[in-house]
């Protein structure tokens, strides 16, 4: 596609999406630098980032004005060689961003690259309220709804199924969820489209059968298991590598049972781990590398989440991690930790994610299989905050940091690293509206001030890109409202 219709294209999805996300090449010799133009509205923020395809190679960002000059620069931001960054004009005017190929030893040949670009609302306030979320899942529903109560369904095993599960006066379950949608294929044939209709009928009667805690959460899950979600155009399942990762698909007619297993696997089991691949952390000097999973003993909370219970992996996620700590630590955000978590009482637990500006909502579940490192006694890889037995005592994993030890919050707690995964995890749902929609700790490295939007909703709040005077935030209490210094 030639540039002109490049720019084209992401000035028409700015304009009716406000995200845009297209995918380009460089050559650190023959083509190491992009131009794209853009229209930028007034006091409009502006968010930018790019992804490199292949491991190790540094790419930097840059946003220069009609005459030339510079708005907004990133190069290795915040932890990652991935750059991001957000910017805003005076007045409308057309500006150039420009990716290019950053010096490096590491860049050889062809580098492919992801840009994604985002146009945020002017903030206006307020979290996302119950009826919105009823609008965004009536409309995104609207369609499996009139169709499902159009067609007639005939009795088959999920039918069956759902007859003895909504007659008990018990709550349904995740369990009971995961059961419906394997019942497609428990007796060995591949999916009808009678019991796809069955399920879109469910799922319009959930509401009857599910209490209101669990309500959002089964909805959403349910949802993406019987019908569309792009998170089901993959099964990563921690390989480590990404020509292991499995294609998948939505729901369809003729689907297997072990397609069928793959998605139980992601919605209710918790089982469609990140790649176990990281690029590592370019502000700490860590390496990229490949890593193994093993399951976390420990507490999800004890009490109150407290921003002295994380510490850092090997990844570059230090961004998020600043947003937890910043939300965990306030009092007016605080409950936004334990109310993002539903445990499933089996080992699992749903993790909720709002999109940038409090705009939709996602679940994805997890489960508590954690990285590990590979080396001295196999302890956390990624986000710790807990003291427990060693891998090879039950198969259970310690943490990286022992925070117990270091005087800082109690142990054995995992919602930190837990929320880190999910975040990968619900990254495939495109929600996050990053450069790279990939299941994987690579693919969240690198970052802003989104992180607040993700956890909270919340769209009340001011970002600055640039230094400002001490007398600007020296009234803000971080015990009361979130806040984020980088």
């Amino acid at each position: 596609m030639a540039s002109q219709q490049i720019e084209n294209e992401i000035q028409k999805n700015l304009k009716k999406t406000g995200f845009a996300r297209i995918n380009g090449e460089l050559h650190k010799k023959k083509k190491n630098k992009i131009n794209y133009k853009i229209t930028a509205s007034k006091d409009t923020p502006y968010s930018i980032d790019a992804s490199n395809i292949h491991t190790g190679e540094n790419l930097k960002l840059t946003i220069k004005g009609k005459n030339g000059n510079v708005i907004a620069k990133a190069t290795d931001s915040h932890g990652s060689k991935n750059p991001h960054l957000t910017f805003n004009v005076g007045k409308k005017q057309n500006v150039k961003v420009i990716i290019q190929v950053e010096d490096d030893k590491n860049n050889k040949g062809k580098i492919p690259f992801k840009i994604a670009f985002n146009k945020f609302n002017k903030i206006s306030g307020g979290k996302l309220t119950a009826s919105d979320k009823d609008d965004s899942n009536n409309k995104k529903n609207s369609q499996t709804s009139s169709e499902s109560k159009e067609v007639s369904t005939t009795v088959n095993t999920v039918t069956m199924l759902w007859d003895q599960l909504s007659a008990s006066s018990n709550d349904i379950n995740i369990k009971d969820l995961d059961d419906l949608v394997g019942a497609t294929t428990s007796d060995g044939s591949t999916v009808s489209q009678d019991e796809i209709n069955a399920l879109s009928q469910i799922q319009d009667d959930l509401k009857d059968h599910v209490g209101s805690d669990n309500l959002d959460y089964y909805s959403y899950i349910f949802g993406a298991a019987i019908g569309s979600n792009p998170a089901n155009t993959n099964y990563t399942g921690g390989v480590k590598s990404d020509s292991d990762i499995q294609k998948l698909g939505n729901l369809s007619v003729g689907f297997t049972s072990e397609q069928v297993t793959l998605l139980q696997q992601k919605w209710f089991r918790g089982e469609d781990l990140p790649l176990a691949q990281v690029e590592g952390d370019a502000a700490a000097g860590i390496a990229p590398s490949t890593f193994d999973y093993a399951t976390a003993s420990g507490d999800l909370f004890d009490g109150t989440p407290s921003f002295t219970q994380l510490a850092q992996g090997d990844a570059g996620t230090c961004w998020f991690l600043s947003s937890l700590n910043a939300v965990a630590n306030a009092s007016s955000t605080r409950s936004d930790i334990a109310d993002m978590f539903i445990d499933n009482e089996d080992g699992t637990y749903g993790v909720r994610f709002y999109g940038p500006q409090g705009s939709e909502e996602a679940w994805v579940t997890v489960n508590k299989a954690l990285p590990i490192t590979n080396y001295f006694d196999d302890s956390l890889m990624m986000t710790g905050s807990q003291t427990s037995g060693k891998l090879y005592e039950n198969n259970y994993v310690k943490p990286r940091v022992n925070l117990q030890r270091s005087g800082y919050g109690p142990a054995n707690l995992t919602w930190a690293a837990l929320a880190e995964k999910a975040l990968a995890q619900v990254n495939e749902t495109d929600i996050l509206r990053r450069s790279s929609d990939q299941n994987s700790y690579e693919a969240i490295e690198g970052g802003l001030s989104l992180g607040i939007d993700y956890l909270t909703g919340q769209q009340n709040y001011n970002s600055y890109t640039n230094t400002i005077p001490f007398s600007d935030f020296e009234s803000i209490d971080p015990t009361e409202d979130p806040i984020l210094l980088g």
